[in-house]
């Protein structure tokens, strides 16, 4: 969404680029892990719900260790090379740990391989950033780069740095998501540093 020259008759700026993902799966299943051990990150729930993740309570050092793992993943990196700027670490232990730490790694794996696959055939002027380009502009200019989606229940929005973090169904929803785009470019968002 980029041009070399302004085009007057085209509302988005030409030199506007903003990049959108949904979060990786090792950020999903770090949030799963979390939410079975019932463990408040402040957001809202996981759509679809991780039921069968874990098998076992939660270890003494689950919640300081999965809070670590939420903020460092957000943590923007800026690599070389990849698209989106996040260098995620999920929750810094592996299957054969989680496993002994009562987690079904298996189940965690299925849960998120379950995400419905992002659509990419939605035509371009019905992209959510494109359905109100003033506002889309507001945030940009306040430092918009990139929009990050979770597949939580809606109405939850939070800034990291030039990230919108945002839930998928509010970032579907035209009115709730020019209330989103115009909160970001009022500095008005939780922030998640």
């Amino acid at each position: 969404m980029r041009s070399l020259v302004p085009d007057p008759t085209n509302p988005w700026p030409h030199d506007m680029v903003l990049r959108s993902a949904r979060a990786e799966p090792q950020v999903l299943a770090t949030l799963a892990v979390a939410e079975a051990w019932r463990i408040d990150l402040g957001i809202p729930a996981l759509v679809p719900a991780p039921i069968g993740v874990v098998v076992g309570d939660r270890p003494l050092d689950a919640a300081p260790r999965a809070l670590t793992a939420w903020r460092d993943a957000l943590v923007p990196t800026r690599l070389p090379g990849v698209e989106m700027p996040y260098g995620v670490r999920g929750l810094g232990i592996g299957d054969d740990r989680l496993r002994a730490l009562g987690v079904d790694v298996d189940a965690l794996h299925r849960w998120t391989a379950s995400m419905p696959a992002e659509r990419d055939d939605v035509p371009l002027d019905e992209q959510p950033e494109r359905r109100d380009i003033p506002s889309t502009v507001l945030a940009w200019e306040a430092g918009l780069v990139d929009v990050l989606t979770f597949p939580l229940g809606g109405g939850w929005a939070a800034r990291a740095d030039s990230t919108l973090l945002v839930d998928e169904t509010t970032r579907r929803d035209p009115a709730r998501y020019v209330d989103v785009l115009l909160a970001f470019a009022g500095d008005a968002l939780p922030r998640i540093s």
